[in-house]
């Protein structure tokens, strides 16, 4: 009997070591997986970030050539309103010229 106790007792006790070396492997294999996942889940952040890192570079670059745009339509607005101011400078002048001509010319009209 004594026999018996010792057997169940070693039976029982290979039993539980199974079971334990079973949840180990089940353990060890999710662990495996958690970590295929969380690298998964990393390379998929590194990803994300380096696009969004060339996204604003892109943005900023878009920015500045866009503001040096601005710069060189605000330089030719005022190049050409200068233009504009000297050319009714000019028209004015020549406008002057000629109704100082027309005067003259009814001047020695009248003189005849």
């Amino acid at each position: 009997q004594e026999v018996k106790k010792l057997q169940d007792r070693l039976k029982k006790s290979e039993q539980k070591r199974k079971s334990e070396k079973k949840v180990n492997h089940n353990l060890k294999a999710s662990m495996q997986l958690l970590a295929k996942e969380f690298k998964g889940v990393q390379l998929q952040m590194d990803t994300e970030r380096r696009e969004k890192a060339r996204l604003e570079e892109k943005s900023t670059q878009e920015t500045a050539r866009l503001k040096a745009r601005l710069k060189e339509i605000d330089v030719a607005r005022r190049n050409l309103a200068q233009k504009a101011i000297s050319l009714e400078g000019q028209a004015n002048r020549e406008k002057a010229a000629k109704d100082a001509a027309q005067r003259m010319q009814y001047h020695l009209m009248q003189q005849q």
